[in-house]
C-alpha cells in the first residue's frame, strides 16, 4: 500500500487545486478525467484485479457459498 500511496503523491504533487465552486464544467471535466486516468494507472500497477468471466459474481463470496450448502 506504501508503494500506490507514493505513486499517487508523486503524481498529483505540485497539480493545482480546482474551486468546485468557481470552476467551468469544462474545468472539472478535465480534473475528474486526470483523477479517473491517475487512478486507474495506479491500480492496475499495485492492485491488479482478477479477470473477468461473463458468468463472474464479485458478490458471491465464500460465506455465501458455505451458507448454500
Amino acid at each position: 500500500m506504501g508503494e500506490a500511496d507514493k505513486h499517487w503523491r508523486a503524481l498529483s504533487e505540485g497539480r493545482p487545486l480546482v474551486d468546485s465552486h468557481a470552476a467551468k464544467m469544462e474545468e472539472l471535466e478535465g480534473e475528474a478525467f486526470w483523477i479517473q486516468n491517475s487512478l486507474k494507472v495506479v491500480l492496475d500497477r499495485y492492485a491488479p484485479g482478477k479477470e473477468a468471466f461473463a458468468r463472474s459474481k464479485r458478490w458471491w463470496t465464500a460465506d455465501i457459498k458455505q451458507m448454500r450448502s
